[in-house]
């Protein structure tokens, strides 16, 4: 994608900086959640420093299998198609997930999620109201969870913006349950700000 932002390596690069930098990447983030075969990139040295390592070398920290299956997707070009599906499957869960999600908010109130590009995430913005206390209630109420934002962040000011957002998966369940999710979340939003609780 000619629109996609440059890896941090690449940055690294630019300022003659590339051995601070080691990126590590994941066919499970790409093929499927099963797949725990991944990459490193990271200047010449370094990987043959990993590549020498006994574990690896002894082939005991990954599957044959997996690796057979990978290379033969990529090499066929499977794997491209199968990202292009996936990119496709997912952004339209996205917009469903945030479509549910802001439909239950008032008339006229500014969205509270938007759909994402990429990844398998959207964070919602619980407009004031605390995630932890809106999670309890959400699974008490209204049989629906996500997760509260500051789980996902370390403590500080961070973290503090994180507890007035919650995080959404729009990967795992079938798009009418999703946008039902999404339904019921939004309308434990809209309650939350109508009682003014948890602010």
């Amino acid at each position: 994608m000619a629109d996609a932002p440059r890896p941090l390596r690449w940055h690294a690069k630019q300022l003659g900086a590339a051995d601070t930098v080691i990126s590590l990447g994941s066919w499970s983030k790409l093929l499927g959640p099963g797949l725990r075969l991944g990459w490193i990139e990271a200047e010449p040295e370094l990987i043959h420093a990993f590549a020498a390592d006994g574990e690896v070398d002894s082939g005991s920290l990954t599957s044959p299998l997996v690796e057979c299956l990978v290379t033969s997707a990529v090499e066929s070009g499977d794997a491209l198609s199968h990202i292009e599906s996936l990119r496709e499957s997912l952004g339209r869960r996205a917009a469903l997930l945030a479509d549910a999600i802001n439909g239950a908010q008032p008339t006229g109130t500014p969205p509270i999620v938007h759909a994402a590009s990429a990844g398998y995430f959207l964070w919602v913005d619980l407009r004031g109201l605390d995630a932890v206390d809106l999670r309890e209630r959400c699974l008490a109420s209204h049989g629906v969870s996500f997760l509260p934002g500051g789980r996902c962040a370390l403590q500080g000011a961070a973290n503090a913006v994180a507890a007035l957002h919650g995080r959404v998966s729009f990967a795992f369940l079938e798009e009418e349950e999703l946008c039902e999710a999404g339904r019921r979340l939004g309308v434990a939003i809209a309650e939350g700000h109508r009682r003014g609780v948890g602010t």
